[in-house]
């Protein structure tokens, strides 16, 4: 009796035990529960790798453009990027493309055009013409023909989500020495609206997604890419103060893509 005793005795202690280790194991996994879970099993290694595909993509689709004005006596020349967007097989074993970049880029402060050329990495420039641009959001669509097979971007006007990785590609500060610089950086805010002034000094309201990824002079036009390496924005501008950093603004697609479908399809 006594034997049957001590046995029920260590079972009943054995069963509050592992009672206990239960209720201990669920609010161990109800803190886990908490974090954020990936669709599939993802490693750093593997999120690298898909950054680094993401920017090979991204990337194939950048080019430089150089845009000129003034007269023969004085003439000053600059530099930006931008993106092509559509490829149109010619009769002659060329083709034609356009890309997309800033409105800045292509005119002066008076309204003036610019003389454009597109500037690949081998330093070769083919002729570029100007075929459109927007009197109220700071984009433009330019166009140039050659034997070169570009892929055109590949384009999302959806998922656009504070906190989504995002890639800039341009050609800051000196085309010759630093064509196709990439930065990542992630969205900040989704629809910024701004109060800015049109080319005919009219104030106007735009959105623009706000992002980290690095801007600097050169980079306008340039293309703002998802971790796919979807187009999703064209990079206009920065604030530049002493107290700010990584305050960066791109015009999302789907905020002109409509109108402008033509030049994409």
């Amino acid at each position: 009796m006594k034997i049957k005793k001590v046995i029920l005795l260590i079972m009943f202690l054995l069963s509050c035990l592992m009672l206990s280790s239960c209720k201990s194991i669920t609010m161990i996994n109800e803190v886990i529960n908490r974090t954020v879970n990936y669709p599939d099993n993802i490693s750093i290694l593997d999120f690298e790798d898909a950054l680094v595909e993401a920017t090979k993509i991204a990337t194939e689709s950048s080019v430089g453009i150089v845009s000129k004005t003034g007269n023969v006596l004085f003439r000053t020349e600059s530099f930006a990027s931008g993106t092509v967007i559509k490829r149109v097989e010619l009769s002659n074993n060329k083709y034609e493309y356009y890309v997309l970049t800033n409105r800045h880029v292509v005119l002066t402060d008076n309204g003036n055009e610019k003389e454009l050329s597109i500037k690949f990495p081998n330093e070769e420039t083919v002729s570029a013409q100007l075929c459109v641009y927007d009197n109220n959001k700071d984009i433009a669509i330019i166009k140039f023909e050659s034997v070169r097979i570009i892929n055109p971007a590949k384009i999302n006007i959806d998922n656009l989500d504070v906190g989504r990785f995002v890639i800039s590609v341009g050609n800051p500060y000196d085309i010759n020495k630093y064509y196709e610089t990439v930065t990542i950086g992630n969205i900040s805010f989704v629809n910024r609206y701004i109060i800015e002034e049109d080319v005919n000094k009219n104030s106007v309201t735009n959105v623009y997604i706000q992002h980290t990824a690095s801007l600097n002079s050169g980079n306008s036009g340039g293309g703002l890419y998802n971790i796919k390496g979807e187009l999703i924005g064209v990079n206009c501008w920065k604030i530049v103060d002493e107290s700010v950093e990584s305050m960066n603004f791109s015009l999302p697609l789907n905020s002109f893509y409509n109108d402008y479908k033509e030049y994409f399809e």
